[in-house]
């Protein structure tokens, strides 16, 4: 889950630190089954294997766009303290029920070449974003609110489309 308070991409960082000082020669990230959670924490988990990656949401009431460089998002908070940078072969893993910030993740590295992705399709939210809104009850709603797009303006695709589909079998 790309939650922010699990600090998701600062354990994506450490994990490609400890990768490099394995002489790991690939990375395999698995966003299966991922509902997805915070596009900061996509970002900057992409950004450990892009120089520069970002995207751009556009709303009713505006549009701005979040970049991730230099272990930094620009004009937020959110830093990752110690950067990581993978420059070998990565691999991501897909299934249907892979959405939101985990379609962000395969396709910031899929569309930048980063990346080949294997699985299914993913769940068809890619293109969106969404207002989270706590309930009386302690649940939730979640509202689609906006379209996210790359930052010279095209238009995300729905899901993403693997560049090799396999079926997935959780069980296998």
């Amino acid at each position: 889950q790309y939650l922010t308070n699990n600090q998701i991409a600062a354990k994506v960082h450490a994990h490609v630190r400890q990768a490099q000082s394995a002489n790991a020669r690939a990375v395999i990230l698995d966003v299966r089954g991922s509902s997805g959670g915070s596009a900061f924490e996509s970002l900057a988990s992409a950004g450990a294997f892009m120089d520069t990656v970002g995207v751009r949401f556009e709303s009713k009431f505006g549009s701005g766009a979040s970049v991730f460089e230099s272990g930094a998002i620009t004009g937020t908070g959110f830093k990752i303290a110690d950067p990581a940078k993978w420059s070998g072969p990565v691999i991501v893993l897909t299934n249907q029920i892979s959405r939101s910030a985990a379609e962000y993740m395969a396709y910031f590295l899929q569309r930048a070449g980063r990346a080949r992705v294997l699985g299914e399709p993913t769940a068809g939210v890619l293109n969106t974003s969404t207002t989270v809104s706590p309930l009386p009850d302690g649940g939730a709603i979640a509202v689609t609110s906006g379209r996210s797009k790359t930052l010279d303006g095209v238009a995300h695709p729905e899901r993403i489309a693997p560049d090799t589909v396999i079926t997935d079998d959780m069980a296998a």
